[in-house]
């Protein structure tokens, strides 16, 4: 695996500005994404770890992206087709975390007419044994140990992923993910948590159900994907539906959003590209949310741009916004 140099784990990518930094899928520019390698390698540049959150056969939470196995694990050359559903995916909900521990995690990739792509050619991991997936509780150990022994303040900022679709399997993931964190002694806003989902709903009953009866105050984050519309759903009354985000792009649908949430994780091409999208991040702040913009990649520099850096600069240092999501935490933007 790549070597960090030891003189930059001294210092935070965040020693040069306000914006706090979210290490999306941990170190995922330079290793294995959600797996405790790039977890543990981001740990030293940034102020929150981000997790995706998906459950298991057995109930437990893993820190894995998809509902399905099939595009960053080698799960095709593990496991017999049987293993796979009508569709022919391999459901993380279908394996056990000891099976799912027997699995590589790799360079997400994508097949196309039986060829293999790679989401991001320059991303060449090692293809050791090391990177696996890892549990919701591996991460929260490795933060707890890094914290005690540094004296720091290492967040979290786990996100409630596919809501409606572990609803329509019998499973509540938000009960398992709260039962967690009582355990690790996350209890209020004071802690260095961030529950964020795309599925208000769900963020709804977290403000106005779930906080009350953990006796917890979490803050959470909407966050707002640039599609209006696709592929993110709900789960309504037995039934699953597909969400129109349009409303959320409009002042009035921040007002809305301020009744349960304390941030806005947005799309960063939502809140910057001409004035109209300026005058609604500026709203947004006007009225008091936190403004997580996502994700900051070296392959995918926004419009207008000329690299990472200048992008991250940008949105730091001029747009002043809160916090960061990057796959390149170590990568200094001074």
């Amino acid at each position: 695996m790549k070597k960090i140099l030891t003189v930059m784990i001294l210092f935070s990518i965040t020693v040069f500005g306000n914006a706090v930094v979210i290490a999306h899928r941990g170190n995922s520019g330079e290793y294995p994404e959600n797996t405790l390698e790039s977890f543990n390698s981001a740990k030293y540049f940034a102020d929150y770890l981000e997790q995706d959150l998906q459950m298991t056969k057995d109930d437990k939470l893993v820190v894995f992206h998809d509902t399905v196995l099939d595009n960053v694990t080698n799960v095709k050359q593990v496991f017999p087709k049987e293993r796979a559903r009508k569709n022919g995916s391999y459901y993380v909900i279908d394996f056990t975390m000891d099976e799912l521990k027997t699995l590589q995690v790799t360079n997400r990739y994508f097949i196309l007419w039986k060829f293999k792509f790679e989401q991001f050619k320059n991303r060449k991991y090692s293809t050791d044994d090391t990177a696996k997936i890892a549990s919701f509780e591996e991460v929260l150990d490795l933060v707890e140990e890094y914290n005690k022994e540094n004296n720091t303040r290492l967040g979290i900022y786990p996100e409630l992923k596919d809501v409606w679709f572990y609803k329509s399997e019998g499973k509540d993931t938000t009960v398992a993910l709260f039962d967690i964190l009582k355990k690790y002694s996350y209890d209020n806003k004071q802690d260095e948590i961030f529950i964020q989902s795309y599925d208000s709903a769900e963020l709804q009953r977290v403000k106005n159900i779930i906080n009350p009866e953990y006796n917890v105050n979490y803050k959470l984050v909407q966050l707002i994907p640039k599609r209006k519309s696709g592929d993110i759903k709900v789960f309504r009354d037995g039934k699953k539906e597909k969400y129109d985000y349009k409303y959320f792009y409009t002042k009035n649908g921040l007002d809305e959003i301020r009744q349960y949430a304390d941030a806005i994780g947005p799309d960063k091409s939502l809140i910057h590209g001409n004035k109209s999208k300026e005058d609604y991040y500026k709203y947004a702040k006007e009225i008091g949310f936190l403004v997580h913009a996502y994700t900051f990649n070296i392959e995918r520099v926004g419009k207008g741009f000329k690299s990472y850096q200048d992008e991250v600069k940008y949105y730091r240092d001029v747009l002043k916004v809160d916090g960061y999501f990057t796959d390149y935490p170590a990568v200094e933007t001074k």
